[in-house]
């Protein structure tokens, strides 16, 4: 593997590849010359080399010359300097001779991330890669397609799919990223691709995913009140734990005709009499932690905004709840952190809540004293 020892001894060579003057090229090389850019030097900057220049340039003879002289097809990172790689450079380009030609001289296709092959949008160039094992699953390449709208890379995950069965996973997060983002054409995309819209992300947060890491795509489209995505998929026919987690992600929506969307589709009726009342204190402590961020967002001494969120049972998704039989059934255990919570939440707020038990005989007497008894909650009871 020859090197020229410093830039100015190669100057003349990248000159000549500059010009595309290939049969000069040719000539140095039967001359036994280097081709090689010389070695790095600390703190300084990588040299751009022949290959580099020819590869840049598109040049098929040129690049195939300085293969048969020895160049090398990569060149690695130093001092904190990216390197080189020829095959990533050609990928760049969209140019599968190239790729064919740097491969046959030794290049490993394994060198190029994948998503950087889908971002050719060419099919010829993804279809390469995967039939030689590139590497399809760190990072994850096809979600990365499909969250960059790469359509033609639905052609290829159509092809591959079975015999990638790690794709359906990925396809699974781009999913939910466009149902975050209410994206109908691509949701209907990834739907139609096979996605599953009932398949949580990781428990573990990780770079890749959006921020309802542990969630399903239905529990996105709920959170956020998106009824679209509710008619897109069909009837659906939870087990009573997905209807839980549905229920409880229309409540987070603060929007009643999504609560009632699913109250109508026969999920509350799922449920036993505990996990009814569950939703209730779900629903207290979504409300609370919404109060929390409205407190970091304005100063937790700032209470112009807080008239607002103290009314927030008056919105009609809690009332709707229990117009449709939910009683709620706490232990005092329970009682007591509901009641730590609806206190801070505010006396308009608290003061709803309980009139709203009691309207619809939602509480026993026992629950009742059990959650106004203290000298805070009997303040805000009657406050003005």
């Amino acid at each position: 593997m020859s090197r020229f020892a410093n830039r100015e001894e190669m100057k003349p060579l990248l000159d000549l590849c500059r010009q595309g003057k290939l049969f000069e090229v040719q000539e140095w090389i039967a001359a036994g010359k280097p081709v090689n850019p010389p070695p790095p030097v600390p703190a300084r900057q990588r040299t751009q080399g022949p290959l580099e220049i020819a590869v840049g340039l598109g040049f098929h003879s040129l690049v195939q010359v300085l293969l048969e002289g020895g160049a090398n097809t990569s060149e690695p990172r130093h001092g904190g300097f990216g390197g080189f790689c020829a095959i990533e450079d050609a990928v760049c380009q969209r140019r599968l001779d190239l790729v064919e030609l740097l491969v046959k001289h030794g290049a490993d296709i394994r060198d190029v991330p994948m998503w950087r092959v889908f971002d050719t949008w060419d099919t010829n160039i993804m279809r390469y890669f995967v039939e030689r094992g590139a590497d399809t699953k760190t990072d994850n390449p096809i979600a990365y397609a499909f969250k960059y709208k790469i359509r033609t890379a639905l052609r290829i995950y159509k092809e591959y799919e079975e015999r990638f069965p790690d794709w359906n996973r990925q396809l699974n997060i781009a999913l939910r990223f466009h149902t975050k983002e209410q994206s109908q054409k691509w949701v209907s995309l990834m739907l139609w691709a096979g996605a599953d819209p009932f398949e949580p992300g990781p428990q573990i947060l990780e770079v890749e995913e959006i921020d309802y890491y542990d969630r399903c795509a239905v529990e996105i489209a709920l959170r956020q009140g998106w009824t679209w995505m509710m008619e897109k998929i069909g009837k659906m026919n939870p087990t009573a734990d997905h209807a839980v987690k549905f229920l409880e992600a229309a409540l987070e929506s603060r929007k009643p005709e999504t609560l009632k969307l699913l109250i109508d589709a026969g999920f509350l009726k799922r449920l036993n009499t505990d996990q009814k009342s569950a939703l209730i204190g779900s629903l207290i402590r979504f409300l609370f932690s919404h109060l929390l961020m409205q407190e970091i967002r304005h100063g937790k001494n700032d209470y112009s905004y807080r008239s607002a969120e103290s009314a927030c049972f008056s919105d009609g998704m809690f009332e709707l709840l229990l117009q449709n039989g939910v009683k709620w059934t706490p232990d005092f255990a329970e009682i007591k952190s509901d009641r730590q919570e609806l206190v801070r939440i505010g006396a308009p707020g608290f003061k709803t809540f309980v009139r709203l038990l009691k309207k619809y005989h939602a509480a026993t007497e026992e629950v009742l004293h059990e959650l106004t008894r203290t000298g805070a909650a009997q303040r805000l009871l009657q406050s003005k």
